[in-house]
């Protein structure tokens, strides 16, 4: 038990430092090579982690080397060869290995498939933690300022936000809903990229805050449907959830407003009026389902008379990280006239 604790934290040590080679360096093999370290770490912390996740492991394995070799392939033939038919070609290869490495449609089976099978501890590394470096690869891509690129790119865009919303107002599987909502997320992050590097820094942030804070409340309580809040025994356990799905949901004061805020900002700062109603439309069917989860759980929200301030220092003794972003994220309204 002892070895293998020493093992997982090498794990996170190679991934952290495959990070950091890929995003401080320049050069695609570098890039490349960070991504493969990796892709390898991830792998092998989902096999030692739990011989259950095995499949998962080698699922994730091939996708991942698959798309590296054809990304690697398309990068040399754009170094040996000029000619604006290839280059065109490569860079629209290269973009869509970039979207399957980040599970987004229309190639995104794969990633659905992975998240119903992990637990939500990995479910956290490969939603947020695995998607910096093909940020970085996309935000490379984007500095190619390609035309067709940048239209291939906002069509795939909306079919993903749209068909993903779609599709999540009919799952009662929490870890299917968060996957949905991780690839409409991811994809506002690539549009937010195209346009401005530092507000996208600031979604990506406030998307992991909000990201830990509820998937670690999920694992502690070991929720996985909609109506498993039911195991919630404590009024404060559930007001605590209740903050995490308004939250998440985007409904203001929280810190999930300011990334919607922000970004309907720069909509009508780029005079993008069709892409800020497309917006609109999907952060109201977001909403929808993540409120949905909201009332059902108020059928089982009783006993308020029963709330005291014993139960809220219980709370924050057992929870102190939960419990800190989310009166991190309510504090964020006083940030709003900064921006």
């Amino acid at each position: 038990m002892i070895m293998l604790n020493y093992f997982n934290l090498f794990l996170w040590f190679m991934m952290n430092n495959s990070m950091i080679i890929s995003i401080s360096s320049n050069s695609i093999i570098s890039i490349w090579m960070g991504m493969e370290m990796n892709m390898l770490t991830f792998s092998s912390m989902l096999i030692f982690n739990s011989f259950y996740y095995k499949n998962s492991s080698i699922k994730y394995f091939l996708i991942q080397s698959f798309s590296s070799m054809i990304l690697m392939y398309f990068f040399f033939l754009i170094s040996m060869n000029n000619n604006f038919l290839n280059l065109n070609f490569s860079l629209i290869m290269i973009n869509f290995m970039i979207i399957m490495k980040m599970g987004l449609p229309p190639l995104f089976n794969w990633y659905l498939n992975l998240m119903n099978n992990l637990n939500w501890n990995n479910c956290l590394n490969i939603s947020i933690i695995q998607k910096i470096i093909p940020f970085y690869l996309m935000n490379f891509m984007l500095n190619f300022n390609n035309l067709i690129i940048n239209n291939m790119n906002l069509l795939l865009l909306m079919m993903s936000m749209m068909f993903c919303s779609i599709n999540s107002m009919k799952q009662i599987l929490l870890k299917m809903i968060f996957s949905y909502s991780s690839i409409i997320h991811t994809s506002w992050m690539i549009f937010i990229l195209m346009f401005n590097e530092t507000l996208w820094m600031i979604y990506f942030l406030t998307y992991s805050f909000i990201s830990i804070s509820l998937m670690m409340f999920f694992k502690m309580y070991n929720m996985n449907f909609i109506n498993n809040f039911m195991l919630l025994k404590k009024n404060i356990f559930k007001i605590m959830f209740f903050i995490n799905i308004l939250t998440i949901s985007g409904l203001p004061p929280f810190m999930g407003f300011l990334m919607k805020w922000l970004s309907a900002s720069l909509l009508i700062n780029k005079m993008n009026f069709f892409i800020l109603i497309l917006f609109t439309l999907n952060s109201l069917i977001m909403m929808f389902y993540y409120l949905r989860i909201f009332f059902n759980s108020m059928m089982f929200f009783n006993n308020m008379n029963k709330f005291n301030i014993n139960n809220m220092n219980l709370f924050i003794k057992s929870n102190k990280y939960i419990f800190y972003i989310n009166i991190f994220s309510i504090m964020n309204l006083l940030y709003y006239e900064m921006f």
